[in-house]
């Protein structure tokens, strides 16, 4: 399922060409899966999924690491010794992991849309 980033994003970027029928169902029934139209908009799709997963477990993350902060936090306010178990440490490297598939993914959606924009845009 889209996130509404990656529905929003596809909005912004084919609402100007498309007018306001851009959600996902009414992209997919503009082409015929054989043509080249439609086969961008497949990639789109695929795209779009892709980001919306990458964001959804993103966030999965953040709320996790939060929880972790939030334990240190009361550790300390404790004045217990802090012992994260190494938690921090592996957490930090997976957001910045996801973190930069996410950007990677939000950038080849756009550049996908991109492409399906010029391609349907009016000569």
């Amino acid at each position: 399922m889209l996130t509404p980033a990656a529905t929003n994003l596809i909005a912004h970027m084919l609402g100007p060409v498309l007018g306001p029928e851009t959600d996902p169902d009414t992209l997919r029934r503009r082409h015929t899966e054989d043509s080249a139209e439609g086969h961008l908009v497949a990639l789109i799709l695929d795209a779009a999924l892709r980001l919306s997963d990458l964001e959804q477990n993103l966030r999965r993350r953040i709320a996790s690491t939060a929880g972790i902060l939030t334990r240190v936090t009361a550790t300390l306010d404790a004045g217990v010794a802090c012992n994260s178990s190494g938690e921090l440490r592996s957490t930090g490297g997976d957001l910045d992991l996801l973190a930069a598939r996410h950007a990677d993914a939000h950038h080849w959606l756009i550049e996908t849309l991109s492409a399906y924009r010029n391609t349907i845009a009016p000569q």
